[in-house]
């Protein structure tokens, strides 16, 4: 990529992370966040269920794939689908940005917004500052499959409605990971799909057992990584085209 693609990426993710601050939904949903964590952190204080280490890793968990579902893919399923709705990607492609571009600003943006709001959920829940580290630093490969399929299902959203559909699979690999700690059978097939490994981990980082080594829910978790890319990437191929298609009708 040239100087001229990374100074479009560069200004789109200014752009994208300015109205980020303004977006009332975005806002919204860093609120509905905290709140989520507030209730969490109350069941863990006062339940009875959870074995020894367990709450703080139910809590990483909520941290791992909360933010992503509810912040990140605002900025990528949710604002890509209004914007293609509006006609801005035609503007933005008769001034010379490509669509690739967009994508690349949009993703990075979500992974910048979703680790600020992580932070922010970890000092919330009252995280140790151990185990908050531990999982920022786990949250971004286990964010990746998210971030990549909601970016991907806002490339092939051409209105709004459709955004409604496509978040879907995206609440389930945010909310499974934290149901399958209540049901050992579903944890039993959820530890093999997306945020399953990151959920494990976070079991083992809390001095707990793993449903596999980490060596295996690290290769699990990159194995996600890629088909998420490998998803968006055939998604920004033919979103493209129908811009393309777009932007010769209209010359």
């Amino acid at each position: 990529m040239d100087q001229r693609g990374r100074s479009h990426i560069a200004a789109l993710m200014r752009r994208d992370l300015m109205d980020a601050v303004r977006n009332r939904t975005v806002l919204v949903m860093v609120a509905a966040s905290a709140a989520l964590g507030w209730v969490f952190r109350t069941i863990t204080v006062q339940g009875v269920r959870f074995e020894p280490g367990e709450p703080p890793a139910f809590l990483m968990t909520f941290v791992i794939g909360c933010a992503p579902a509810f912040v990140g893919c605002v900025m990528t399923l949710y604002v890509m689908a209004e914007e293609r709705e509006r006609g801005m990607y035609l503007t933005l492609a008769e001034a010379g940005v490509s669509l690739a571009e967009v994508a690349v600003a949009k993703l990075l943006s979500a992974l910048v917004a979703t680790l600020a709001v992580e932070g922010l959920l970890c000092l919330l829940l009252g995280l140790p500052m151990g185990l908050a580290v531990q999982a920022l630093l786990l949250s971004v490969p286990a964010m990746l499959p998210v971030l990549l399929a909601g970016l991907a299902f806002g490339l092939l959203a051409t209105e709004q409605m459709a955004s409604s559909v496509f978040a879907v699979p995206i609440t389930l690999m945010a909310t499974m990971p934290l149901i399958a700690f209540l049901s050992a059978g579903l944890r039993q097939v959820w530890w093999l799909m997306p945020g399953g490994q990151a959920a494990e981990l976070a079991r083992a980082l809390c001095g707990m057992e793993s449903a596999a080594s980490p060596a295996l829910l690290a290769g699990l978790m990159v194995a996600w990584v890629a088909a998420c890319g490998a998803f968006s990437f055939l998604a920004h191929r033919s979103a493209a085209a129908h811009l393309k298609a777009e932007l010769d009708r209209a010359l």
